[in-house]
């Protein structure tokens, strides 16, 4: 079994699409955990009509505010979950119809090789724009995604998980338990989880259309852009901002598992975490030595630049 933990809010431009997509997959042995993060549009509407005709196949949650966070949204639907497996599910995408079989043959692989221990499969996926037309045949070329890191030291400094491709196992999720308001994302935070307490495998193949709108909380940015580049490298306090904040997140993190980590894993989150107290050179250093280093020469660059001048 496998739930599949959808939040939404304000979706019923897309929902319809979605939801369809999830009733057309060939793996048939799922439940759809739908939380609406108060929206005030004709979503609830839309998802009642789905509750009524696919009986006992869709459970739903309505938050009565707004809280504005994917990721509380998704903390909330986690501890809903009770399933052997987990998938994440945003209402604006469309999923190929053996997306979850992949995946769930994928994961039960990795179960059988390493045994019971927190496992997260993950995808590429196509960027599309809308009206479902193909904008780029893979999320992973066209944003230098560096999709095969796997060590705790890379994932620290940079999320490559998309959450929307994700599959994970109940070991993952009881460890994993509350996701905390630090967390950047919730595909990041269980990345984090993955990598210091059990393994990650990505999956070289597109599992989701993944539309890029307006509305997008995220996006797919082209990062080969100059636009991207520049406002990267002149981005002032707002880059200035976002790295602090992964030092804030890496922070959290300690705190919440430190009892749990290996002495290797604990030593990686401190060195990283204590990066700022050093001389610039030694910044540098540390960086190159401790294998925390972004995916790609302009973020390297950018993340010299503010890591060991303006930080």
């Amino acid at each position: 079994m496998v739930d599949i933990l959808l939040a939404v809010y304000n979706g019923e431009k897309y929902i319809k699409q979605q939801l369809d997509s999830i009733v057309a997959q060939t793996f048939k042995d799922w439940r759809l955990i739908v939380y609406d993060d108060g929206s005030c549009d004709g979503t609830v509407k839309i998802l009642k009509e789905y509750i009524l005709k696919y009986e006992g196949r869709i459970v739903f949650y309505k938050g009565l505010n707004n809280s504005k966070s994917v990721v509380a949204s998704f903390s909330k639907l986690l501890k809903l979950s009770s399933a052997k497996y987990v998938a994440f599910c945003d209402h604006d995408d469309v999923w190929h119809k053996d997306k979850l079989m992949f995946s769930v043959e994928a994961i039960k692989r990795m179960e059988l090789k390493y045994g019971n221990i927190p496992i997260l499969i993950h995808t590429d996926l196509y960027v599309v724009d809308e009206f479902l037309n193909i904008k780029q045949k893979s999320m992973i070329k066209s944003q230098c995604i560096g999709c095969r890191a796997k060590s705790l030291q890379e994932l620290i400094v940079q999320n490559n998980i998309t959450g929307c491709t994700v599959l994970v196992n109940r070991s993952l999720v009881d460890i994993c338990g509350s996701i905390p308001n630090s967390a950047l994302m919730h595909d990041w935070w269980l990345g984090l989880v993955a990598a210091s307490f059990g393994k990650i495998e990505f999956l070289n193949i597109k599992t989701v259309y993944y539309r890029q709108h307006s509305s997008n909380c995220v996006g797919a940015k082209d990062v080969r852009s100059f636009r991207y580049i520049f406002s990267r490298a002149f981005g002032g306090v707002a880059v200035k901002r976002s790295i602090a904040n992964v030092f804030l997140q890496c922070e959290a993190f300690l705190n919440m598992y430190g009892e749990l980590l290996s002495k290797d894993k604990k030593k990686i989150l401190e060195n990283y975490i204590n990066i700022s107290k050093h001389s610039k050179l030694r910044r540098v250093i540390k960086l190159i030595a401790g294998g925390y280093l972004k995916f790609g020469f302009f973020r390297k660059l950018g993340q010299f630049f503010y890591i060991c001048i303006k930080v």
